[in-house]
């Protein structure tokens, strides 16, 4: 089920009947079926998210890392889609109307978008932060600086309103016809519409897939190089250790011998 069928297709009408007419086609046995076994998921994902926002906020050890400030943005983001985008796409796909009012239609359903990047520039940040202290000089003296993965969170959840969310702001209506009241996205023109999802397409898949392979395609050349590095070393050392035993068995047996020859000689002189 997707949270948000606002950019599914131009016409925010032809969206909604559609996803309803599909619903209403579905028997109600297999419909609360499914419908608990996604409420289950969600209350799981609840509980493992405030979870997780819980330990990283209570143990100074890990709200000191750098990583886990993105992580924790992560499931702040994904919270908020359980606990606003999945009862928004239950609310689209069940009914053919609007029931949840003027204001939830006009100013939350399009926000909910802004969830869905956030999770998924989180991720990446997780991975590009990663890359950068695998590759930093000292690993272990990497910055642990809490300001600068702030600062990106931050941009990260500015970038996902405007550029997800705003747009939406800008073009759902909510009006209401004889047979109910509709929330849809009412396009000025398909070209917008078209242009609109091609970029959301970059935005939220492309980029931030390319940028997460790209980073841990360059983690596991690092992780390769490193185990090639260390079992170079401990053979050296293996042979080194072999060679200084032998050096040294023969430097035990020469003096030995050494002292041996003294004797005889005092021995003989007498």
């Amino acid at each position: 089920m997707s949270f948000n069928n606002s950019t599914d297709v131009p016409s925010g009408n032809f969206t909604q009947t559609n996803t309803f007419t599909a619903s209403a086609l579905e028997p109600l046995w297999l419909a609360v079926i499914r419908l608990s076994v996604e409420a289950f998921i969600a209350l799981a994902g609840v509980i493992g998210n405030l979870a997780v926002c819980f330990a990283i906020s209570q143990h100074r050890s890990l709200n000191t890392v750098p990583t886990n400030t993105y992580i924790r943005n992560v499931a702040v983001g994904d919270l908020a889609s359980l606990l606003v985008s999945f009862p928004l796409g239950i609310v689209t796909e069940r009914f053919a109307y609007w029931p949840l009012g003027e204001f939830t239609c006009r100013y939350i359903f399009p926000l909910s978008d802004t969830f869905f990047g956030v999770s998924i520039w989180s991720i990446t940040a997780i991975a590009v932060e990663r890359h950068r202290i695998l590759n930093a000089r000292f690993p272990q003296m990497a910055s642990r600086s809490l300001a600068k993965p702030r600062i990106v969170c931050a941009v990260i959840w500015i970038f996902s309103f405007l550029g997800i969310s705003l747009p939406l702001l800008l073009v759902f209506d909510y009006y209401q016809q004889s047979d109910g009241i509709y929330c849809v996205a009412e396009w000025p023109n398909n070209e917008l519409f078209y242009i609109y999802s091609m970029a959301l397409t970059l935005v939220t898949y492309v980029i931030p897939l390319s940028l997460i392979l790209m980073s841990y395609c360059a983690i596991k050349r690092k992780l390769r190089k490193s185990e090639s590095f260390n079992m170079e070393i401990a053979e050296n050392s293996c042979t080194g250790s072999f060679r200084t035993s032998q050096d040294s068995f023969l430097v035990k047996n020469i003096t030995s011998y050494y002292s041996l020859f003294n004797k005889v000689v005092e021995f003989v002189e007498l």
